[in-house]
Order: structure tokens, then C-alpha cells, then sequence
């Protein structure tokens, strides 16, 4: 069961569930703020909880606002890109040949056509992305198959969000 407690501009979203602990959490980015409490907690008591961590859900919003974010990508040459924790500059080949993606030791290898577009670089690159994972097509196949359960997984790749899904027993 889902509520949400209001406190001045902190929305709070409460959700009741078979733990022991209460638990109280904010997401970077956004600062959005979750609530988990024991399903036999009253709604009072929730919010009081709430009341009593309000500086410090206001200090953790704050510092996630003040922390650096990545500037667009612009796909060109000497950007700096991340993949896996690691920084990788982009070393872009004109070629007239098919567009495809090399990842070196220290380097990320675009191939594209001579005057290829920012958005057509960038697809090339998400594409590339997207095939670095392919168990995640497996996984979706064996969720039908076997009735797995899937647990939603957000991952940054660059400027992009990528969901993923992560078997839970």
C-alpha cells in the first residue's frame, strides 16, 4: 500500500512492506524521497518519523543539487566518455564504411561516414551501448519461460538512461 505524506515542498512517498525497520531514502538526481515502513506502522507514526528526518532529507536533496553533472555529449573528437566506471576519450574515424564502434585501452573508436551528424554519432554509440548487453534479451525470453521475477535497475551511460532488469528469488 502506497501513501504520501506531504511536509511543506518534500513530497514523501510512504510504502508499506514486510520489513522490520523503517527505512527512509533520497534519490539523487531528482532528491525524491521514499519512505519504506512495516506494514503494521500507522500512518501518524510514519509521518512523525518523516517530521523528525526533515533536515536531514533537506541536507541530502541539497547536496545532490550541488553536486557536478556531466555536460551533454556532443560526440566529437577528445570527449570524454564514461563506460564502466572508466573514462574513455572518443576518437572519431571518417570512413566511408559502415558505422561501428571499437573500444580500445584507453579509447572509444567511432567509425562514420564522412559529414555524419551529432544525432546520427550518437545513435551509433547508443546502439553500441545497447549490445554490450545481451542477456538482457535472454533474460526478458526466460522471465516468460520460467516465470522468473525481474527487478528494475536504471543505469547512466553517458548522457542516456538505460533500464535494466535483474532477476530476483
Amino acid at each position: 500500500m502506497q501513501k504520501n505524506i506531504q511536509l511543506s515542498n518534500i513530497s514523501i512517498k510512504v510504502i508499506r512492506k514486510d520489513v522490520k525497520n523503517t527505512h527512509l531514502s533520497v534519490y539523487p538526481l531528482d532528491g525524491s524521497v521514499v519512505l519504506v515502513t512495516p506494514k503494521k506502522t500507522r500512518h501518524e507514526v510514519a509521518r512523525a518519523y518523516a517530521i523528525s528526518k526533515i533536515n536531514w532529507i533537506r541536507s541530502q536533496q541539497n547536496r545532490f543539487k550541488k553536486q557536478a553533472r556531466e555536460f551533454p555529449l556532443k560526440f566529437i573528437e577528445r570527449e570524454s566518455h564514461l563506460l564502466w566506471g572508466r573514462r574513455y576519450l572518443m576518437k572519431i574515424n571518417y570512413k566511408k564504411e559502415k558505422p561501428s564502434v571499437l573500444l580500445s585501452n584507453k579509447e572509444i573508436i567511432l567509425t562514420v561516414r564522412p559529414k555524419t551528424s551529432q544525432k546520427i554519432r550518437s545513435k551509433v554509440i547508443e546502439n553500441w551501448h545497447k549490445k554490450l548487453f545481451p542477456s538482457l534479451q535472454l533474460i526478458a525470453v526466460n522471465q516468460r519461460i520460467y516465470g522468473i521475477f525481474l527487478k528494475n535497475i536504471i543505469l547512466l551511460l553517458g548522457e542516456k538512461l538505460y533500464q535494466f532488469l535483474i532477476i530476483v528469488t
